[in-house]
């Protein structure tokens, strides 16, 4: 087949290259600006291969003169679309950088200036001093003498066409430590076209064909692989900005040397405010308290860190970042602040354990609480407990006489007076209306009757300031006490401390009795 035709199917393989990956690529023109650039860059391809491809078949040389004006268009784009993917990918982050559309319509006059320069060479001769067309069967071919001009505009692209490369090479020199795998991918995507230009400008090619369109749509293939792969522009800019950017949970990223490699906004609002840029530096360094629990963080562990000098506490999911042969190559995690849900969920369980007025254990818990230390008992045999249950003697009439108000007053004083002179390990419950009940743990009943005096006589001697007013109020206590060698149910002796107090009112109140059966069987 003739050398000719073969080339001219290249072109057109070219083309056909470029339209798919234009294509392909339209499919992510909202997901960032590096995909953008990429489309455009095809897109110039196509606009060069066909250009070229019709310079090919001019039939005089002020035909082939306006389409080396498109070539020169599309491949000025090239290199300027080139460019702005390097310029717009960031070297430490996840998110691509934003160029500014002002920067780039200034940016884009180069490409149509190229172009108005090369159409009025006839006038200035300063890119081309003399044209001719060679017609060679079954193509013609542009021939000219190069001029100053000439070398500057593909200097221009020279240089642009370099500022990528060397921003590409220095991203990744900048970036994480697994991605520096993408090293020979930059230098393959850099290799092609420089040495297919490099043969143009020096005149090495047969003919002097131009093979940068074949070049470029190979350079396409090869990029766009890269992109899907490896991930080279991030093909994922908008799901970062929008979820991780966005999220209200703080995320951090280390690599296997305990490294930040990344960290969201809100990541850095709570662990490194104080640093303004702390990516690539040790966690030990920028938070200690943070290096140590993620040494030590499992799936779904629920920690406590300082924030700003407080306590917050979060629940940390993480994730292993693996390579292609498993390789750990750093660690993902995610710190979701359960700091106000914790609260939330304690006050719910205050609510629902205790009294609303007096903030004592409520009946209903004191009787969950009493049953698990009976339970306990069971497994230690000489283990025991006491149980103290009392009420205010006369209440009633202190609620006619004086109010409601000043009968829930009298209560809360005396709540206040139990949890002063029990100890931590005992429970204070109110039974019921004026009703009280105490759970002393390790307690036998001799020392449980002398507590309930002690209570008994403070109660007493304490009265209540109303309105500058002292109430003094009484009241009757029964003692009991819980053994499991007893041989009974917890809830037996809860009964017997009732009996005695029943037993202390019946006797006239403002007295301490104990369960007189109890005693009688211990004996």
């Amino acid at each position: 087949m003739d050398l000719f035709v073969v080339y001219q199917f290249l072109i057109i393989i070219s083309m056909s290259v470029s339209s798919a990956l234009t294509a392909r690529v339209s499919a992510y023109k909202g997901v960032s600006q590096p995909m953008r650039f990429l489309g455009g860059l095809f897109l110039a391809n196509i606009i060069y291969s066909f250009s070229y491809l019709l310079e090919l078949h001019a039939k005089s040389s002020e035909w082939a003169h306006v389409f080396v004006g498109f070539e020169y268009f599309g491949v000025m784009c090239i290199a300027l679309f080139w460019m702005l993917i390097a310029l717009s990918f960031h070297p430490k982050r996840f998110t691509n950088v934003k160029i500014d559309r002002k920067v780039l319509k200034i940016l884009f006059i180069l490409p149509f200036l190229t172009s108005i320069l090369i159409w009025t060479n006839p006038f200035h001769h300063q890119i081309y001093a003399e044209i001719s067309l060679i017609e060679l069967y079954p193509v013609s071919l542009f021939m000219f003498d190069r001029v100053w001009g000439f070398w500057v505009l593909n200097g221009i692209m020279i240089v642009m066409y370099f500022i990528g490369v060397f921003r590409l090479l220095f991203a990744v020199l900048q970036d994480r430590v697994h991605l520096r795998s993408r090293y020979p991918f930059l230098i393959l995507i850099s290799i092609i076209p420089a040495v297919s230009y490099a043969g143009l400008l020096l005149k090495k090619v047969f003919y002097n064909l131009d093979t940068m369109p074949i070049s470029f749509a190979l350079t396409g293939v090869v990029l766009y692989w890269g992109v899907k792969k490896l991930q080279l522009f991030y093909l994922l800019p908008t799901a970062h900005e929008m979820v991780v950017e966005s999220m209200s949970d703080a995320m951090v990223m280390v690599d296997p040397g305990n490294r930040l490699i990344e960290s969201n906004p809100r990541g850095r609002e709570l662990f490194f405010s104080e640093d303004p840029d702390p990516i690539g530096k040790s966690l030990l360094e920028l938070n200690p308290d943070l290096a140590r629990h993620i040494a030590h963080a499992s799936n779904k562990r629920v920690v406590t860190l300082k924030v700003n000098g407080e306590s917050r506490s979060f629940n940390i999911s993480k994730s292993e970042i693996l390579g292609k042969k498993g390789a750990v190559l750093g660690s993902f995690f995610v710190f979701h602040d359960i700091t106000e849900l914790r609260e939330a969920m304690k006050a719910l369980e205050i609510r629902a354990t205790s009294d609303g007025l007096t903030g004592l254990v409520n009946h209903r818990h004191f009787m969950t609480l009493a049953a698990e230390e009976a339970a306990r008992l069971e497994h230690a045999p000489k283990g025991v407990f006491s149980l103290i249950m009392f009420d205010l003697d006369f209440f009633k009439a202190v609620n006619d006489t004086y109010g409601h108000s000043v009968g829930d007053q009298v209560l809360v004083h005396v709540s206040n007076l139990l949890v002063r002179n029990v100890r931590n390990l005992d429970v204070c419950a109110r039974y019921g209306g004026e009703e009280f009940v105490l759970l002393l743990r390790g307690t036998g009943i001799e020392d449980a009757q002398k507590k309930a005096e002690t209570l008994r006589k403070l109660i007493a001697t304490t009265p209540v300031v109303c309105d500058s007013e002292g109430i003094s109020i009484t009241s009757s206590f029964g003692v009991s006490e819980y053994r499991p060698s007893m041989g009974i149910r917890w809830e037996q002796a809860l009964n017997h401390a009732d009996t005695a107090l029943y037993q202390a009112k019946e006797e006239g109140r403002n007295r301490v009795c104990r369960y007189a059966g109890n005693v009688s069987s211990r004996k």
